[in-house]
């Protein structure tokens, strides 16, 4: 998941992925794009862990409600619970913040093959 705070001219990216291979590599592509370092970081953290918005602030990545611009490609399929994930990612965005999320869903609907109703919540328990 990245994350986007302040203007993109002041502002700061950080990336939040699981692995230690997925963080290394957010760090090279970001050297790679010519990019100070000060306007990048990465944690090894799962989306979906309780107080992960306290811990960002707490390492004085991100402010908790005041970024700009949360991205998840393929990472919210990968959660046990979507729910905190979501959480997550709603608490740190600021008031008119954008959020983008592009992962993978079920082609037979949501939940109805399982028995459900076809609802967000059989997809996200």
């Amino acid at each position: 998941m990245l994350l986007l705070a302040g203007p993109a001219q002041r502002g700061r990216v950080v990336g939040v992925d699981l692995t230690r291979e997925m963080c290394d590599r957010f760090q090279e592509n970001a050297g790679l794009c010519g990019h100070a370092a000060s306007q990048f970081a990465v944690l090894e953290a799962s989306v979906d862990a309780v107080g992960l918005p306290a811990q960002l602030e707490a390492a004085g990545l991100v402010e908790v409600g005041d970024v700009e611009l949360v991205v998840s490609n393929g990472v919210f399929n990968l959660c046990i619970d979507k729910r905190q994930a979501f959480l997550n990612a709603f608490v740190l965005l600021k008031p008119g913040g954008v959020f983008l999320l592009v992962d993978m869903v079920r082609e037979l609907g949501l939940g109805t093959a399982a028995g459900g109703d076809g609802t967000f919540t059989d997809w996200a328990d």
